[in-house]
């Protein structure tokens, strides 16, 4: 990366990057990017088609300063995120203890030398004020079919498409929306699956996001949609992949889901809602690396999928490695279908790496709902105690025992306040109305770990 005034640009695969305004293009859209993270990609240019080590990386881009390694694994994952999401690319090759291979064919060349222009200087101040707004819109654009191959009709495929698109919207008018597209393909093409097994996803979303007593309804008709999908074509990937899905996010059978998800994935391996979802069911049966292992090959197909970096970040976290987990869950802050428990995640890994002034400063930017108030303290009442802060523990207890009787809906982070207070009955109590499908996964959180050598939690995990 050149240290003195001369600018340079760098060309490959419809990329265009300077040193003056660091900033990515991509036929001419400038795409908003941390500096450190085009910072990276430089260093990563400069050497393109040759290994280039994470203490390499690290000095180039960050100097003496003292920073961590995920931080440099976030800023190639970014990259990578990016680059899919705008061609459909990888480029970036990771080696395991090696470092990382840049495959592009790279030209540089010299613009000019001297200061910044103003035009970099513009282009900058643009990009602040752009924020990840536009990396999002870009996303969806590219990523609005991400299901696999299809063999509908061209006008059936562009509603196909376009229910997909308005599916990332997570809102409930966008599922809406996103159903009307899908009901054109069903009437359009009543004998294919995938207009049945979209919605079955759709319907299963309202569910999770209406009121209690319009989830009900919508679960079944998730359930009547994702059933008739299979009914139509028992070797399709989809219509598996969307029943295992309603499997498991519904009717908490992870086992039947497992099943389906697995036919899916072998049916269609290039299929990432069907690799992300399988390694959903395989987290809740405590699978950890299995999970993790199809998350990566769903991020390897589309890395923009909605919640995906959460779920990464929730493998580390669960498998204790708080590093790789933090880093995660800073990328899926941004993502809106799961900005809320990425942050909550965020926090969580941060207090168990004993970070915790920084566990504090990730819930600060959560909304003021009262449910939302509720899992705060339950994350704020295990730093305090982690801190030896029995005060302030205890302050954070009396909000959720304010709250809990009118959000029961947040039984984990309720019981944590109360294990953290040293109060077991309470917390097995609230532990208790998780459903036994749940309960797994949640056992796996080491903020309970002061609650396995009590006879009750074998209990509660096997009963």
């Amino acid at each position: 990366m050149p240290q003195d005034d001369t600018i340079f640009e760098y060309s490959f695969h419809g990329y265009r990057v300077r040193t003056d305004d660091l900033t990515l293009r991509f036929h001419d859209a400038a795409l908003p990017v941390a500096p450190k993270v085009v910072k990276t990609l430089l260093a990563l240019l400069d050497n393109a088609g040759e290994v280039v080590t994470k203490d390499d990386l690290l000095s180039r881009v960050w100097g003496d300063a003292a920073v961590e390694e995920a931080n440099l694994s976030q800023n190639i994952y970014s990259l990578r995120r990016l680059f899919h999401a705008a061609s459909g690319e990888s480029l970036i090759e990771t080696l395991s203890r090696r470092g990382y291979v840049m495959h592009a064919a790279v030209v540089k060349r010299i613009v000019t030398a001297g200061a910044v222009t103003r035009r970099a200087r513009d282009l900058r101040a643009f990009i602040v004020a752009a924020g990840a707004s536009l990396v999002a819109g870009v996303v969806l654009i590219v990523y609005a079919y991400p299901t696999g191959s299809s063999d509908l009709p061209a006008g059936v495929q562009r509603a196909y498409d376009l229910g997909w698109y308005y599916w990332r919207g997570v809102t409930p008018t966008g599922i809406r929306t996103s159903i009307e597209q899908f009901d054109r393909v069903i009437q359009a093409a009543p004998r294919s699956p995938l207009g049945y097994a979209a919605e079955a996803v759709d319907y299963a979303k309202l569910s999770d996001l209406e009121s209690p007593a319009m989830s009900v309804s919508y679960a079944a008709v998730a359930d009547r949609f994702a059933q008739e999908a299979v009914a139509i074509d028992d070797h399709s990937a989809m219509a598996h992949a969307a029943r295992g899905f309603v499997e498991w996010d519904l009717d908490s059978d992870n086992a039947a889901a497992v099943d389906d998800l697995k036919t899916a994935v072998a049916l269609d391996p290039t299929n990432p809602l069907a690799h992300m979802w399988y390694g959903d069911a395989l987290l809740w049966q405590a699978d950890i690396g299995g999970a993790r292992r199809q998350f990566g090959l769903a991020a390897d197909i589309d890395p923009s999928l909605p919640g995906l970096d959460y779920t990464l970040g929730l493998t580390y976290y669960l498998s204790r490695d708080y590093a790789d987990a933090a880093a995660f869950a800073k990328v899926g802050v941004s993502d809106v279908w799961s900005s809320e428990a990425s942050r909550l995640l965020l926090s969580a890994a941060y207090d168990e790496a004993r970070r915790y002034p920084a566990a504090i400063d990730a819930l600060k930017p959560l909304a003021s709902s009262a449910s939302m108030q509720l899992a705060i303290s339950g994350s704020l009442a295990h730093v305090y105690a982690s801190m030896g802060d029995r005060s302030q523990a205890r302050a954070a207890l009396h909000v959720v025992e304010r709250l809990s009787s009118r959000y029961p809906g947040r039984p984990v982070l309720t019981a944590l306040a109360y294990a953290s207070n040293g109060l077991p009955d309470e917390a097995f109590a609230w532990l208790s109305r998780l459903p036994h499908a749940d309960r797994q996964v949640y056992a796996l959180d080491p903020r309970f770990d002061s609650l396995h050598h009590d006879r009750r939690f074998a209990q509660w995990l096997h009963g």
